[in-house]
């Protein structure tokens, strides 16, 4: 089931809302929500200080950011930040902490789909948008897991939350006779490792080989999905399965 470029469907000309419902950017919400005018203005200098993090973080690794950068992103003065803060990792830890929330949370709402396949399809097209738009985040996360003993643990938490999901919808899909099934936990952290990786080189170190092999975010979705469903089944999805997912238009209806 080779897609080849003609297709014509690229990330830049498939709006995030043609893709799926869930997925958000955290940095664009908090900056929202600093827009609001009916939260009080404490809340709102504290919410456009996380914004000003989250942009600062997408757009330079957490190691050389400096309050200097995020205050200017802000908006707000210097002294200010220490109000609310009281060094650089005290913010990013808040943020990193409602990533995970939010994430985890948004992830919930995904139904599982009769059919096998497109469960896989979706969820990673979920997880892959989430990524994708917050690919800063998520280098500054793999920092601070190394520097933190308690987000370490937090972040291992929510990552084991994730990677049960995916052990349960393996079993439940799976034959009683399926060699993996009591190794079902170890396959899904497996597979997710794979996942992470892929992600890891597009998004954050924006490997221009793997760019020229993924044409968009369905095309890489699919592949992934696809060589998921053969580790945990045994098999190729059908065409007719790959074909659906191709067109399947997601709504947060689309799985229930």
């Amino acid at each position: 089931m080779r897609r080849t470029r003609s297709t014509g469907r690229h990330a830049a000309s498939t709006p995030d809302a043609e893709i799926e419902p869930w997925s958000f950017s955290l940095e664009e919400l908090l900056w929202a929500d600093a827009a609001n005018p009916g939260f009080p203005k404490g809340q709102r200098t504290l919410l456009k200080l996380k914004a000003g993090a989250a942009a600062t973080l997408n757009a330079m690794p957490y190691q050389t950011m400096r309050v200097a950068d995020i205050v200017k992103a802000a908006g707000v003065s210097h002294g200010l930040f220490y109000h609310y803060f009281t060094d650089k990792q005290a913010v990013t830890l808040e943020i990193l902490t409602e990533l995970m929330r939010t994430s985890d949370s948004r992830y919930g709402r995904i139904h599982a789909s009769t059919d096998a396949f497109e469960s896989l399809y979706v969820a990673n097209t979920y997880y892959l948008n989430v990524y994708r738009k917050n690919a800063g985040l998520m280098r500054a996360a793999l920092s601070l897991s190394d520097e933190v003993d308690t987000f370490r643990q937090a972040w291992n938490d929510t990552v084991d939350r994730w990677h049960k999901r995916i052990a349960r919808a393996v079993r439940a899909q799976s034959s009683q006779a399926n060699i993996l099934n009591a190794d079902a936990d170890l396959l899904a952290y497996c597979l997710g490792a794979m996942i992470d990786q892929i992600l890891r080189q597009l998004f954050v170190q924006q490997n221009p080989y793997l760019r020229q092999l993924a044409l968009d975010q369905r095309h890489l979705a699919e592949v992934l999905s696809i060589a998921w469903f053969r580790a945990t089944h045994g098999r190729d999805p059908t065409p007719k399965q790959i074909e659906a997912c191709r067109a399947l238009k997601m709504t947060a209806q689309a799985t229930a």
